[in-house]
């Protein structure tokens, strides 16, 4: 009886263990089929959405060749009138994330969500930090609106818009969206996957040709050599961004309005944002491992001047991810904006967008909006690109419906 007691006491904690076991096992499986689904769903969403452009784009050409045909070019004018008032909101987006150093997406987001709110009647609970967020970034995008065609605050503008599109300074940014730390791991796979892709492009001189190779095809001047890696380097830019550009694809976040924590809806996103997110992180984990093997393994096997060649590969990619090409979009978008300033409608859309009117703007009567709201031809719903293809296109349909009744209300 005395020996019977603690063997059935071992047996219940096999059993605890098994339960835990079994439970654990059935929530990845679970876990992994919704992350699946998901996939699919998306899948099925991005197909969809790329039917919808293809027939867009050529409804508009075919309404572009017409209005040319017959000597009216009003539709490209007011395309190329909502390009650089775009280019505008973007400068302007921008530099109020530099300010108050948060990703660039939720300035995007909660400007568009403050002027759908101010559209429609509020039906819903709100969330007092997010009102809060709401307002800080509101204020702030507004300043900058007022400073942005001073000429005086040209330079720190063109400083604070570098530093927004340079990835490795956005990347250590506030958002509510993604945290910091796996915005830093998706810029390491990019330049360990530049550095991996250096070494597949790289062949290394002294035997990596044949010997009766066209003399044509060996690089023996300075110049040709510098060419050739910096042509190499870029390359790899292009191309090492397609693991990280793959592993965003899988992170997705939505705000949803439910009555408590224990509402079916929250507890399966929350289900599928953790799915996702181990995914993510377990799989740049091993991208990064393997590239950082793979790179050690090809600098201990080639010679010096190799090894110095692929070195100047890799600054080359580096170079480019951090200096050119963040400066190159600055640049561009800068100048863009800078020479539209003058423009009228730009303006007047810009007023209305950021929620700066002034009298003598256009002002609509709808039953359903508690204010006068002022019409923008740059409306766009509130989503971020961390919104599901699914919640955008529901957005997107939202939107249009509502465009077309606030259309025939004027």
């Amino acid at each position: 009886p005395r020996s019977s007691q603690p063997d059935a006491q071992e047996d219940n904690v096999t059993m605890s263990r098994t339960t835990q076991t079994m439970h654990s096992c059935q929530t990845c499986c679970s876990d992994a089929w919704l992350l699946l689904k998901d996939l699919a769903d998306e899948i099925v969403a991005c197909l969809d959405d790329l039917c919808s452009v293809l027939k867009d784009m050529k409804e508009n050409l075919e309404g572009m060749s017409c209005s040319t045909c017959c000597g009216k070019g009003a539709r490209l004018r007011e395309a190329t009138f909502q390009f650089f008032t775009h280019v505008h909101i973007s400068c302007i987006n921008v530099a109020t994330a530099s300010t108050l150093h948060v990703q660039v997406d939720d300035v995007q987001f909660f400007v568009s969500k403050a002027r759908d709110d101010l559209e429609k009647v509020a039906t819903s609970k709100k969330s007092l930090a997010l009102q809060a967020l709401e307002s800080k970034i509101l204020t702030a995008v507004q300043s900058e609106y007022r400073k942005f065609f001073e000429c005086a605050h040209l330079p720190s503008i063109f400083l604070r818009m570098y530093t927004t599109r340079c990835t490795f300074v956005s990347a250590l940014r506030f958002s509510v969206f993604i945290p910091s730390t796996m915005t830093a791991m998706l810029f390491a796979v990019d330049l360990h996957a530049a550095a991996a892709l250096a070494v597949l492009f790289f062949q290394a001189t002294g035997g990596a040709l044949a010997q009766n190779v066209d003399p044509r095809c060996v690089t023996s001047g300075t110049g040709e050599q510098l060419g050739r890696l910096l042509a190499i380097g870029t390359a790899t830019v292009i191309v090492g961004v397609v693991p990280s550009m793959t592993l965003v694809q899988l992170h997705q976040r939505d705000f949803i309005t439910v009555d408590s924590h224990e509402h079916p809806d929250w507890r399966r996103s929350l289900r599928l944002w953790r799915a996702q997110d181990c995914f993510i992180y377990i799989t740049a984990t091993l991208l990064l491992a393997f590239c950082t093997l793979y790179n050690l393994a090809f600098i201990a096997n080639v010679t010096d001047q190799d090894g110095k060649s692929w070195c100047i590969c890799v600054v080359t990619a580096m170079g480019q991810t951090i200096l050119g090409v963040p400066l190159l979009m600055t640049l561009l978008m800068l100048t863009g904006a800078r020479l539209t300033r003058s423009s009228a409608q730009v303006q007047s859309d810009l007023r209305i967008w950021f929620l700066c009117e002034e009298e003598g703007e256009r002002y609509i009567d709808d039953s359903t909006v508690t204010t006068a709201t002022p019409v923008s031809s740059s409306r766009r719903p509130p989503k971020s690109r961390w919104t599901s293809r699914r919640r955008k296109r529901e957005l997107s349909q939202q939107h249009a419906a509502r465009s077309s009744q606030l259309a025939s209300k004027l």
